[in-house]
Parts: C-alpha cells; sequence; structure tokens
C-alpha cells in the first residue's frame, strides 16, 4: 500500500509540475507565435522548394528504373526462353518440335523461318503471315526477341531431343577434320533440339562401289538437301538422314557398275547430273520427299578414285594414258602444221616451175652454208647456174 501511495504521490507532484512549467512559458510561446508569423511565408517558399527536390529526385529515379526494367526485361525473358521455361528460343530458318510432359506425344511445331510458314500436315511452305511484318514484330525486334515463341507451361510442355549424326566437308584438314584421301570432312554427332528447314551439304563416302570393269571404287559424293515437312523427318524415321543415304546409295552402286570410271572422272560435273536425273527418273527423290519430309536439291560427285590396294596402279596407268594420249594429240597437230607448211610452200615452188626450183636449191645451200663446220663443193652444174638464172628471168619478163 505504502508503494501506491508513493507512486500516486510522484504522479501528482509531476503533474503540478507540468502545469505550473507550461502556465510559466506561456509568454514564451506567444513570443515565439509572433515570431513564426513574420517568417511563415520563408517557410512556405522552403516547404515548396524541397517539394520541388523531391519530386525532381523521383521523376530521376522512376526513369532509371524504368530504363532499368527496359534492360533487363529482355534480358528476362531470353534468359526464360533459352532455359525453356514458359517461352523458347527458335532460331532462323529451323523449327521445334513441342512435346506433352516426358517427351509423351508430339502436340505442335514452332518455327522462325521468315518468309515461310506451315500448312496442313505441317508442310512448309513459301509465304509468311501477314503479322510477320507488324508493329509488334518491330518491336520485338527492337529489343533483340525475334524467335521467342511461348512454349507452355514448365513440365507440362516440353521441346523434343534427339541425336544427330552427320559429315561437312572443309577446306583444308585442322584438328577436328578427318582426311579421305584429300578430302577434308568433319563428323558430328550432336543431341539437337531443332530440326534445320534450310539447304544445307552433306557428304558421304561410298568405299567398295565397282565400275563395269570390275575397278574397286570410292566414290565422295554430297547431296544438297533441304527440309520440307518437319513432322515426317522426325516422327517416321529414326534418323532421317541415314534413311535418305541408305536409298541413294545402292542407286550410286548400280550407276558407277554401269561406267567407266575413267569417263566418271572426265566428266565429273556432267555424270553428277545423270545420276540426279536418274534417281527423279525412278521416283527415288520424289518417294524420299513424299514419305521423310525430305528434298533431294540437288547432287554432286567430289571425287572418284580406285580403291584397294591396286589403286596406285589404276591411276598409274590411267596417268600414263593420259600422257599418252596428250602425245598422240600433239603430233597430230604437229603433222597437220608441216602438211600445211608443205602444202604452201611447194604450192608457190610448182606455180613458179623452174624459177621456184632454182630458188629452193639456193634456199638449201644458204641453210648449209650457214651451218658451222660445213664445206660446200663445187659441182659442174653450178657452173652455168647464172646463166640459166638470167634465161628464166628473162622468159617471165
Amino acid at each position: 500500500m505504502k508503494r501506491i501511495f508513493t507512486y500516486v504521490a510522484i504522479a501528482i507532484v509531476v503533474i503540478i509540475a507540468f502545469f505550473v512549467y507550461t502556465g510559466s512559458n506561456d509568454k514564451e510561446y506567444d513570443k515565439i507565435a509572433e515570431q513564426q508569423k513574420f517568417s511563415q511565408d520563408q517557410v512556405e517558399q522552403d516547404q515548396d522548394g524541397i517539394s520541388k527536390i523531391i519530386k525532381t529526385a523521383l521523376t530521376v529515379i522512376i526513369t532509371i528504373l524504368v530504363l532499368v526494367n527496359l534492360l533487363c526485361v529482355p534480358y528476362l525473358i531470353k534468359t526464360m526462353a533459352k532455359n525453356n521455361f514458359f517461352l523458347t528460343l527458335v532460331s532462323e530458318g529451323s523449327a521445334k518440335a513441342v512435346m506433352g510432359s516426358g517427351n509423351s506425344g508430339f502436340q505442335r511445331f514452332i518455327m522462325q523461318y521468315k518468309g515461310h510458314r506451315f500448312e496442313e500436315n505441317w508442310d512448309v511452305v513459301d509465304g509468311g503471315y501477314a503479322e510477320d511484318e507488324s508493329k509488334w514484330t518491330k518491336i520485338l525486334s527492337f529489343f533483340g526477341l525475334i524467335g521467342v515463341r511461348y512454349l507452355g507451361i514448365p513440365g507440362m510442355q516440353t521441346i523434343h531431343n534427339y541425336t544427330f549424326r552427320w559429315n561437312s566437308l572443309k577446306q583444308a584438314e585442322d584438328d577436328t577434320t578427318q582426311n579421305n584421301g584429300g578430302i577434308y570432312f568433319t563428323p558430328h554427332k550432336e543431341v539437337l533440339d531443332c530440326i534445320l528447314l534450310q539447304e544445307d551439304i552433306y557428304y558421304a563416302r561410298v568405299e567398295g562401289a565397282e565400275d563395269n570393269s570390275m575397278v574397286p571404287l570410292n566414290l565422295d559424293a554430297t547431296l544438297k538437301i533441304k527440309i520440307v515437312n518437319p513432322y515426317k523427318a522426325l516422327f517416321r524415321v529414326q534418323e532421317w538422314l541415314e534413311m535418305v543415304w541408305g536409298l541413294i546409295i545402292p542407286s550410286l552402286r548400280r550407276y558407277s557398275s554401269q561406267q567407266s570410271w575413267e569417263d566418271l572422272v572426265k566428266e565429273l560435273s556432267q555424270k553428277s547430273n545423270e545420276f540426279f536425273d536418274s534417281l527423279s527418273d525412278d521416283k527415288t527423290t520424289k518417294n524420299i520427299e513424299s514419305d521423310y519430309g525430305v528434298e533431294i536439291v540437288e547432287f554432286c560427285f567430289v571425287r572418284i578414285a580406285p580403291s584397294g590396294k591396286r589403286a596406285e596402279m589404276y591411276e598409274e596407268a590411267a596417268t600414263k594414258e593420259y600422257i599418252a594420249n596428250k602425245e598422240a594429240k600433239r603430233i597430230i597437230i604437229k603433222a597437220g602444221a608441216e602438211q600445211k607448211r608443205i602444202e604452201l610452200e611447194y604450192g608457190k615452188i610448182l606455180e613458179y616451175k623452174e624459177l621456184g626450183q632454182l630458188v629452193r636449191k639456193l634456199e638449201a645451200l644458204e641453210k648449209v652454208a650457214n651451218g658451222s663446220g660445213n664445206t660446200i663443193v663445187s659441182a659442174p652444174e653450178l657452173s652455168a647456174l647464172s646463166s640459166e638464172l638470167t634465161k628464166i628471168l628473162s622468159k617471165k619478163i
């Protein structure tokens, strides 16, 4: 109880002291109020200045934040697309297959190929959509987001991945290439999440082929290919390029067995076109396109050479034959030139009769006299040479 009374007494004393203090300071407060009244205008001016500074600072901060967002948002979108999180990024001239959860089933294709579009059954045709040149596309292009496409809900929609093997030709040998007797190529084996729709060159070597004389040959060839239906290429066959070469190579072996390898080498470009035409004639290329969505645009022989242990012998014999043919042509050309010379020179001699024969004798003597170590022996018939010449000239005159 004593503590309570003590606390109450202290509280009363504090309250009384507060009122006494406030009462004694009323006059001072009045003086301060009067001073504040005189400086009110100055205070308002200061407040306006502070407000302007705050507004300017907020404007600058908001502008900086907007610029940062403009830079960060596209980067965030690209990062999401690269990781197939709600979005995906499709390279120009290619398409991606969207599958269900766990790669369970095909849903649709996403394509980035300017000037092209999908038709029924996923055929790729020329002629882009109208929105390709829309304002939205231009905005995406400005922020570098062309190729970003909506994928779907993570875990429910995924991108199809597959293993693809191919060989690409190279100009020279390096650490990544292999050498097939002067033909440089790089073998590839990659897990891809897209399929190329543009034209591309694919190389292959056919070993152990034969010509019509049973000469073993190695055939180096390329195919220019473009995909016209990605669904057929990806889902109607395990590996579409392997299937294409598997259909082309038997025809290639049959074709080489009907030719001599010398003719194949001499007319490489012509034989390439001839073989490609034969594929079209027997509907091989048409069937490949309709069944697997792969259009063969062009076939080309890169090199044809004998193979096996006797390869050098065949090449040496062909080289000798080539040299002999060149020498024979040279001799024929030289003989023809000599024939023309004789016809021209001796035709003139016959035209001038005795005078022509005499001039020819004099030319022969002149040539003999110019030779080193040659001695001209005077013959009796030469004594009357000047008189004979005079007679002939008088007849002509």
